[in-house]
C-alpha cells in the first residue's frame, strides 16, 4: 500500500502476534523460553552461543547435543561440554561432560538439529 510506505516499521504484524502469544498463560511462558534458547544457537551478530553441533555416545546409539564450551587440562586432554536438549520440549534438557574425542561434530544447522529433537526424530 503505497500510502502507508514508510509509516508502517517492518515486522509490526510479527511484534503484535509475537505480543499475542506471550501473554496466554503457559503457552507464552513455553514461547519466550524456547525463543530464547533458538535465539542463543541462532546468533547472527558475530557471536556464537554455542561451538557446534555434534552427536555424542548413548549405549549403542547417540544423542544430538550443542556443544557450549570446551576446556583443556593442564595435561592437554580435551573436554567438551555439551548440552543435550529433551523432546519434545527442548527448552530443558540435560549437560554433559565429554572428553571431547568421544563426540562427532555433525554438518547440520542447529534449526535442523532442533527439527529433529521436537519432531521426537521424524523429520531430519
Amino acid at each position: 500500500f503505497p500510502f502507508f510506505d514508510g509509516l508502517i516499521p517492518e515486522g509490526w504484524l510479527l511484534n503484535i502476534a509475537e505480543y499475542g502469544i506471550s501473554k496466554i498463560p503457559v503457552v507464552g511462558g513455553w514461547y519466550s523460553a524456547f525463543k530464547g534458547l533458538v535465539g542463543t544457537f541462532t546468533r547472527m551478530d558475530g557471536e556464537r552461543g554455542y561451538l557446534g553441533t555434534a552427536k555424542v555416545p548413548c549405549g549403542d546409539g547417540y544423542i544430538i547435543g550443542f556443544v557450549t564450551k570446551k576446556e583443556t587440562a593442564q595435561d592437554g586432554s580435551a573436554t567438551a561440554t555439551v548440552f543435550v536438549p529433551t523432546s519434545p520440549n527442548p527448552t530443558t534438557g540435560l549437560v554433559f561432560f565429554f572428553p571431547e574425542e568421544k563426540i562427532e561434530y555433525l554438518d547440520i544447522t542447529p534449526e535442523k538439529a532442533f527439527t529433529r529433537i521436537i519432531s521426537l526424530g521424524t523429520k531430519s
